[in-house]
């Protein structure tokens, strides 16, 4: 009888046309979706990832129908029969960002810039539009789905950017932001952010996992289809991590990463995936009252300020892409009266670490299983590359010892787990830069023979930690025999 009663309100609510909605559950890390919640992704295996997401039944997906015309489809043809366009690199102005993006930006691409709040992005990206807007006739359009207008005018004004050839919208509508980039033809988009952008089809809030995957699909289907530059400005999580699906990177043709403590002056910027260029390039800045200045010289910012001889300091060289960088290791060890001595790193993974203190425990025979190791890298860079591997284990003796290294010497090298230095790639570039900053010896593996000679830099061949060990510290020489 309940069942009669509501039968007719049901009727009229079907009759009006009443969109369902219907539920899923999608994994905040890879993307893989599922009919009910689970507790563990089968496809990338991590816990407790799944969201719940609405999807409305009537939509259409991107807007098409169900049924295609023939003439809507595109025509199958050889790769051979593809005409190849040839494409001229739009400079960004800033001669860093031009270097990581390979040169350049490419027409018809999207690159997604991530990184914390408040660490630059709006402010390079608005660097940016001013130096397009310069060297080109065609319109660059900012669209700013967080900040009003005036907060972006002024922002704008305390970089100095005067606004001409800029345009500036503020909206998150995602059809109508489509409508405005359909009729102004810009050179450049610029989404601010685009976990603000929402779709008005998807019922869903704006931040949410189909609303940014539905929305950076369509961006960058309209990017390619009218041949405009598309930057994305992405949030992080709390673990570092790029928001939304795992997706999102996917889609995207060029995915760059900010770092760097909002609190402290310096940026780095890294690629993380480029389709036209390499990856694991940096570019470093400067956060200043006028923006974001690059630095032409980045290895005085990881170099000591003064060149007092104290133990534990050891200068490393690393490098990033193709470039070499010059960064002072730190290290600090001191007895502990406890059992469990600390294990600390800034810069430096902490797994590393262990592995080096144990291959030198293990060679040398010292006993710092009693001491708390402190590491860290100067100047904010993590040091990634194994080329650093022999710099942190001198500068931990160095530490140990009470032997002062000389503020002159670079040490590059790989080690072993039997106490080996390895060989590493690009030596002649680092002992170049080693040479450039007035640095007087280089010390490098044997195996990385150098047929070149270097002006006012010496350098020695190394190929073994004990040889390091008698090397530096001439008191404890007949041990290492």
């Amino acid at each position: 009888m309940v069942i009669r009663f509501f039968n007719p309100f049901l009727k009229k609510v079907k009759k009006e046309g009443m969109v369902k909605k219907k539920s899923s559950y999608c994994c905040t890390e890879c993307g893989y979706e599922s009919v009910q919640w689970l507790g563990k992704c089968p496809q990338c295996g991590l816990w407790n990832t799944f969201e719940e997401i609405f999807i409305s039944e009537g939509r259409a997906s991107s807007g098409r129908t169900n049924v295609l015309n023939v003439s809507d489809k595109k025509k199958i043809i050889p790769l051979n029969k593809v005409a190849a366009k040839k494409q001229e690199r739009i400079s960004v102005g800033s001669e860093e960002l031009n270097r990581v993006l390979g040169g350049g930006v490419l027409p018809e691409t999207t690159i997604l810039f991530a990184g914390e709040p408040g660490i630059g992005k709006s402010t390079l990206l608005l660097e940016v539009c001013s130096a397009v807007a310069k060297n080109n006739t065609k319109q660059v359009l900012y669209i700013s789905a967080e900040e009003s207008l005036h907060q972006v005018r002024e922002r704008s004004q305390r970089l100095g950017i005067n606004g001409d050839n800029i345009y500036v919208i503020s909206e998150s509508d995602l059809d109508l932001i489509s409508s405005y980039i359909n009729e102004i033809k810009p050179l450049i988009v610029i989404i601010d952010s685009v976990q603000a952008i929402h779709d008005a089809s998807i019922s869903s809030p704006p931040g949410t996992l189909s609303q940014v995957r539905e929305s950076a699909l369509r961006l960058c289907q309209l990017a390619k289809e009218k041949g405009f530059v598309l930057f994305l400005i992405g949030h992080v999580t709390k673990e570092g991590m790029l928001a939304g699906p795992k997706s999102l990177e996917h889609l995207v043709d060029t995915v760059v990463y900010f770092e760097g403590d909002r609190y402290q002056s310096l940026r780095i910027i890294r690629v993380m995936k480029n389709r036209f260029g390499s990856t694991g390039e940096v570019g470093i800045f400067e956060m200043t009252k006028e923006g974001l200045s690059e630095i032409k010289n980045p290895s005085s910012i990881f170099l000591p300020e003064n060149e007092e001889i104290t133990p534990g300091r050891v200068t490393a060289s690393v490098i990033e892409g193709h470039r070499p960088f010059l960064v002072e290791v730190q290290a600090l060890t001191n007895e502990t009266p406890f059992n469990n001595p600390l294990r600390r790193a800034l810069g430096i993974e902490l797994n590393k670490i262990s592995l080096l203190l144990a291959v030198i425990e293990r060679t040398l025979r010292l006993n710092l299983y009693r001491y708390d190791v402190f590491v860290k890298a100067v100047g904010g860079l993590r040091l990634q590359e194994t080329a650093s591997d022999i710099a942190i284990a001198v500068a931990i003796i160095s530490s140990f010892k009470m032997v002062s290294i000389s503020p002159h010497t670079v040490v590059i090298g790989e080690l072993g787990l039997g106490g080996e230095v390895r060989k590493v790639r690009l030596i002649e570039a680092r002992i170049r830069e080693a040479a450039r900053l007035g640095f007087k010896e280089v010390i490098i593996p044997k195996n990385n023979v150098t047929h070149k000679s270097f002006d006012n830099v010496s350098v020695k061949e190394i190929g073994h930690l004990k040889e390091i060990y008698a090397y530096f510290f001439e008191k404890v020489k007949e041990t290492c025999k």
